[in-house]
């Protein structure tokens, strides 16, 4: 397997895309607070890592592994899949998460950490998701003990 160009682990809960909202007199389109508050968290973690490399132009290939927090309880979701409460106790590992938030919408979240937005300071790794050609991506409720994070990972590949 070749190398990623780049790597990169956002801590804290994912935050899936949402459409704008707008204000009711002005009509200004504005991005949910707590996916605001999450890009600058993926700033935070980016920053370190990229912040003075060019954009990538593609083509290029994405994983996005999206980790949730576990529930206490077993998810209504995994019931419905045959699960048990006992299974769920007992399965220490990482479980797939069948429920909403929807995996594309996680993806268009990290795709759109990775453009970044110079005028709020966040960097840019990617300059647009069009150059994106490949893409595996995840959506997992954390295995025991593990915090929840994304963890987007980047390939140039060859023209």
């Amino acid at each position: 397997m070749i190398e990623s160009t780049f790597k990169v682990t956002i801590p804290g809960p994912p935050q899936a895309w949402k459409r704008p909202g707008f204000h009711g007199k002005t009509k200004r389109a504005y991005s949910p607070a707590r996916l605001e508050q999450w890009y600058d968290a993926a700033a935070l973690a980016i920053w370190p890592l990229w912040s003075l490399s060019s954009p990538l132009d593609g083509p290029l290939k994405v994983a996005v592994d999206v980790v949730t927090q576990r529930p206490k309880s077993l998810p209504a979701a995994l019931k419905g899949l045959g699960w048990t409460a006992a299974r769920w106790r007992e399965t220490p590992g990482r479980v797939h998460r069948p429920t909403t938030p929807d995996l594309d919408n996680f993806v268009k979240a990290a795709l759109d950490a990775l453009q970044g937005d110079l005028s709020k300071r966040r960097p840019v790794v990617i300059h647009d998701d069009r150059s994106v050609v490949s893409l595996e991506a995840r959506k997992w409720y954390a295995a025991q003990g593990e915090d929840p994070g994304v963890t987007i990972e980047v390939w140039e590949l060859e023209v």
